[in-house]
């Protein structure tokens, strides 16, 4: 099974704290494909995803940041913008790790007070989680 992570609306968490998890904690994903997002803090962004995804910054600049997911050519790049981010500009986008790292992820999602959302469509039954990133960004895990 695999899980899948969806991002979307815009809520500023302004002082969010994430305390730095493990290599065992961290959630390993198997793969999205290149997505680009807007983020409000390069780095606050960058720790979100480094932190949960186990991502590694492959390429930075002034101005935006290139992650990869270990072992693929996966990429997702955080570009920095001053101007607000619209709700609703970027529905979700998607992660997928294994059942294992699903329950990684929701210890991670839960030690880190990060906001879990409603279930915005009507899924089955399964296991998936829906959260926010620190842009506001809709993110489903699922398997």
């Amino acid at each position: 099974m695999s899980i899948i992570f969806h991002l979307a609306f815009v809520i500023t968490f302004e002082g969010i704290h994430m305390q730095v998890s493990s290599t065992e904690e961290k959630v390993k994903s198997t793969g999205i494909a290149h997505i680009g997002i807007l983020v409000q803090d390069l780095e606050r962004s960058i720790k979100f995803y480094t932190g949960l995804l186990d991502m590694e910054v492959v390429r930075r600049d002034d101005d935006k940041v290139f992650l990869h997911t270990k072992g693929t050519q996966d990429s997702l790049t955080l570009f920095k913008t001053d101007i607000p981010i619209i709700p609703g500009g970027l529905t979700h986008f998607g992660v997928f790790v294994d059942e294992d790292n699903f329950q990684k992820a929701m210890h991670y999602i839960r030690k880190n007070n990060i906001k879990i959302l409603p279930n915005p469509h009507r899924r089955k039954p399964g296991m998936y989680v829906y959260i926010e990133d620190p842009d506001g960004y809709k993110v489903e895990i699922s398997t």
